[in-house]
C-alpha cells in the first residue's frame, strides 16, 4: 500500500504522510493505546516508503503524558526513546 501510493503521489508532485494511530482496537468498543512495537512497525513501514512525515489521530487521549491512560504515558515515553528526542 505505502508504495503504491508513494508511486502515485510522485508522479502528481503530491508528498505522502501517514497518519499512524496511537490507539488500537483489540477489544470490542475499548479503545487503548497502541503498543510501541506495533506504533514503531507502522512508522518503519511508512519511512521505507519515502514518506515525507507522520500525523497521529488523538495525541491528548492515546499518547500524551497527561492522559488519563497510563499507558499512553509510557507509549510517549517509549517514542522519545527511540527518536533520541
Amino acid at each position: 500500500f505505502f508504495e503504491v501510493n508513494k508511486k502515485l503521489a510522485d508522479r502528481y508532485g503530491m508528498e505522502c504522510w501517514t497518519n499512524a494511530e496511537t490507539f488500537d482496537r483489540d477489544m470490542p468498543i475499548k479503545f487503548l493505546p497502541i503498543k510501541f512495537d506495533k506504533l514503531r512497525l507502522k512508522l518503519e513501514a511508512a519511512k521505507r516508503a519515502n514518506y515525507a512525515r507522520a500525523i497521529t489521530f488523538e495525541f491528548s487521549h492515546f499518547m500524551s503524558p497527561q492522559s488519563a491512560y497510563l499507558q499512553a504515558g509510557h507509549l510517549y515515553n517509549r517514542y522519545r526513546e527511540y527518536f533520541n528526542l
